[in-house]
């Protein structure tokens, strides 16, 4: 589908929009009527907030690369090279001039063979902080495809309300030509013309303010999407709607992306309480070196001195003056803030799929009602129009009419709008308003997929060894409540 740029049209110059450029723009787009999984999938790959949602994800995946780093060796190559110049006193009383020089090089390397379970720690608090990475980023999905939702819902709805404006202002057009036209004949008077020419202008008023919210929507569907508005097709029902609400609220226990990721956040948070607690226990590491000095001009390598070194380096931490102390009670305290949050964030989601809940099923009453009411609405306009004609009835009680009708025509549609969107609010609230559920088929970023391809990169073979150290000999990692 051609990618359409989006002008907007100015307040002042909306009512001289013809209907013959409108025309050409429908039979333009009819070839092919835009749905709203191209809507969606258009916003799913190129929404800016999403995309860059992603990357900070994938910034965040390298966390646990970091840390998994600290069961490696660290390999420096080092030399050094100097020249040095110094005046030095000769036995005649004279200064003589001495120069000297050398060099050095040296290989060394650091294995860590024991941390106290400091990396294994680290390593846990990367992959919570990762798992809520990916839930946030569930919640940026979910936020950019409600927004693409509803701005195509309002912009079906305001062209279908432009188009009940165009034709109840034909009408009342008609209404006013006969109402004249009886004028001129005396079967009515002076002040039911003027009546229904108010009428008349007030429904042109609304025509050009129906227009105005049309290109506000045409421009908040540009925000979303990414393109203008093409033509486009009435949405499909939403799948994987709750049954009732206590389903709704299962639901959201086990699958929202607000809770989901407070329980990961309270992980990472108890993993830096087992990190804290690390720093108390020693360390061991091997270290090795090889090297060798001499001079550099004239550079001869049986002149340089070769050495060669290893040694096995522990470590305890006997006193830190209160630095380790306080770092585990503030760790300890993250954690407690970390946990009550998960209920907050668990009274939130009750929160908002009750709303949710409660206003989709208001909707879908407001829609059945609003339905019937237009039914009413235009049986009682017809039935009106045929009593003035036969002069049973006033002026108007046909223009009170016409405008009753239009006005429930504009409900229904605001209604259907509104209960679709509520649906999509209440998928939202509940976890599922993800493109896995809305465009299957489709092409899904995988957030694994960028985690595993560097997950494993520089990794040594005996970095096992060290692994299995740090994790027997770790703090234990206490289990949430």
């Amino acid at each position: 589908m051609p990618r359409k740029i989006y002008l907007p049209v100015p307040a002042r110059s909306v009512g001289l929009i013809s209907g013959a450029a409108l025309g050409l723009a429908s039979v333009a787009n009819a070839a092919r009527a835009e749905t709203l999984a191209d809507a969606l999938a258009l916003a799913y790959q190129s929404n800016p907030t999403l995309l860059s949602q992603r990357a900070q994800l994938q910034a965040t995946d390298e966390s646990y690369v970091q840390a998994e780093a600290g069961y490696r060796p660290t390999v420096n190559l080092q030399g050094t090279a100097s020249y040095t110049k110094s005046p030095q006193p000769n036995l005649f009383g004279g200064v003589n001039e001495v120069e000297a020089n050398s060099g050095s090089g040296a290989l060394s390397l650091s294995q860590p063979i024991y941390t106290g379970g400091r990396v294994a720690a680290a390593a846990n608090v990367a992959q919570a902080q990762i798992r809520a990475g990916r839930e946030q980023l569930r919640g940026v999905e979910a936020n950019v495809l409600f927004n693409a939702i509803q701005a195509y819902c309002d912009v079906l709805r305001d062209r279908a309300s432009l188009k009940i404006q165009r034709d109840s202002l034909a009408a009342l057009q008609d209404a006013t030509d006969e109402i004249r036209a009886r004028y001129k004949s005396g079967a009515n008077t002076a002040t039911d013309a003027r009546q229904a020419e108010a009428q008349l202008e007030a429904g042109r008023a609304l025509v050009y303010s129906a227009q105005a919210q049309l290109e506000v929507s045409n421009a908040e569907y540009v925000a979303a999407v990414g393109q203008s508005p093409g033509e486009l097709s009435p949405p499909p029902p939403l799948p994987a709607l709750p049954t009732s609400v206590d389903n709704a609220f299962d639901i959201s226990e086990n699958e929202s992306p607000t809770i989901r990721q407070a329980r990961f956040s309270e992980a990472a948070n108890r993993a830096q309480v087992q990190q804290a607690r690390a720093a108390t226990r020693p360390t061991v590491s091997l270290n090795g070196s090889i090297g060798s000095a001499g001079l550099v001009v004239p550079l001869s390598r049986t002149d340089y001195d070769q050495t060669a070194q290893a040694t096995v380096t522990f470590t305890q931490p006997l006193f830190t003056g209160g630095l380790t102390s306080s770092q585990i009670r503030q760790a300890v305290a993250q954690d407690t803030s970390a946990r009550l949050q998960i209920e907050a964030a668990r009274r939130t989601a009750i929160q908002t799929v009750s709303q949710a809940w409660s206003q989709s099923a208001a909707a879908r009453l407001n829609t059945v009602a609003d339905a019937a009411e237009v039914s009413a609405a235009q049986a009682t306009f017809d039935g009106i129009r045929v009593e003035y004609r036969a002069g049973l009835r006033q002026t108007l009680d046909v223009l009170i009419a016409q405008e009753t009708l239009r006005d429930a025509q504009i409900a229904l549609e605001a209604a259907r709008h509104d209960e679709y969107v509520a649906s999509a609010l209440l998928l939202n609230a509940v976890g599922r308003l993800e493109a896995r559920v809305l465009l299957q088929g489709q092409p899904l970023y995988q957030p694994q997929v960028s985690f595993h391809r560097n997950e494993a990169k520089d990794a040594v073979p005996w970095e096992v060894a060290p692994k299995v150290l740090d994790q027997l000999g770790a703090p234990p990692l206490r289990k949430s409540n």
